[in-house]
């Protein structure tokens, strides 16, 4: 019976203890209307969410945000070396929320900052404010990276969005590195956009990461689906890049057992054969043969005029008999 009495004992104290512990747990400081600015930023900076998101409803049902502009940013610009990761992010979105007009140089402390969340902050800041002003800072900070060594830590898609957004043209290279490199599609999206028929190298690059086996597959793991899709897409368009070693990827995407990525691969196909009808065969002739019964095949499923001349001149390249012989049961060929 000691016994027993003893370990009820135990767990009536763990369960006391464990009681206090969360009927004392620290409950964020509630904000008031006349509290000081200060403790408001402090309280919405140290917290975030929804009290941060409070916090701004409470300056302007106040009235306060005037108040709260000369407090900020010489806070933010003081205290900027001995903030945190939380601390910088929150200040971001209270400073974005309380100006119209950002300071440049205080843009320029959150792109250098060694830690590439907070450099994440600073390039999406750039990417909503775009200018001149803005395109010039983004430029000179670039190249300051570029001139140290360290383009490592711009190959962030937050980047690429910045540049493209202010129409920064100067930096293709890096751009490139990072479709390569980190491969996101906002890299991809800036190439296009700024740089048009230029990137198709790149881009076809790019698509000649992915094995056969890896696009056999549903899920691909080595490159990045989205972006992928915005390079179809853009060959849909733009011719493809005559000379590439690697044109005959386009068959491994047109059959991919991922229906995107195997309906764009087509389409692709579909639109450049017109303009490329030589090299493109060439480059399917030279594919394995499994590649080719199984193009063949897709094109029975779904045919167009271009793809069937395309596997008419197919015909007198293969080197594979069974080829010739599925594209010739193929009734209207």
């Amino acid at each position: 019976m000691r016994y027993i009495s003893s370990i009820l004992t135990i767990i009536l104290v763990v369960i006391s203890t464990s009681c206090v512990t969360i009927d004392d747990a620290a409950e964020p400081e509630a904000y008031s209307r006349d509290m000081p600015v200060e403790d408001i930023v402090r309280i919405a900076t140290s917290v975030g969410g929804e009290r941060l998101q409070e916090a701004k409803v409470l300056f302007v049902e106040t009235k306060r945000v005037p108040e709260l502009r000369k407090y900020l940013e010489p806070k933010l610009l003081a205290d900027f070396k001995s903030m945190d990761t939380v601390k910088l992010t929150n200040y971001a979105s209270l400073y974005q929320f309380a100006y119209k007009k950002w300071n440049l140089s205080l843009i320029s402390r959150y792109l250098r900052h060694p830690d590439s969340e907070v450099a994440k902050v600073g390039w999406l800041m750039a990417s909503r404010r775009p200018s001149p002003q803005m395109k010039r800072m983004i430029d000179s900070e670039i190249n300051a990276f570029l001139l140290a060594n360290q383009e490592d830590r711009l190959l962030l898609p937050e980047m690429a969005k910045a540049v493209r957004v202010n129409e920064v043209s100067s930096v293709q290279s890096l751009l490139e590195l990072g479709l390569m490199v980190q491969g996101g599609d906002e890299f991809a999206k800036t190439l296009a956009e700024l740089h048009g028929d230029e990137a198709a190298y790149a881009f076809m690059s790019y698509l000649a990461k992915a094995s056969i086996d890896d696009l056999r597959q549903i899920n691909q793991t080595t490159i990045n689906i989205y972006t992928s899709l915005v390079i179809l897409k853009y060959f849909v368009v733009t011719p493809i890049p005559l000379g590439h070693p690697a044109l005959g990827h386009l068959y491994l995407y047109a059959v991919s057992r991922n229906p995107a990525l195997s309906e764009l691969g087509q389409t692709v196909l579909d639109t450049q054969y017109p303009g490329f009808k030589e090299v493109l065969v060439h480059a399917l002739s030279m594919q394995p043969i499994e590649v080719q019964v199984s193009f063949v095949e897709r094109i029975r499923q779904k045919p167009t005029a271009n793809l069937k001349l395309l596997l008419s001149d197919l015909k007198a390249l293969t080197r594979f008999e069974q080829v010739v012989e599925e594209i010739n049961s193929i009734s209207r060929f």
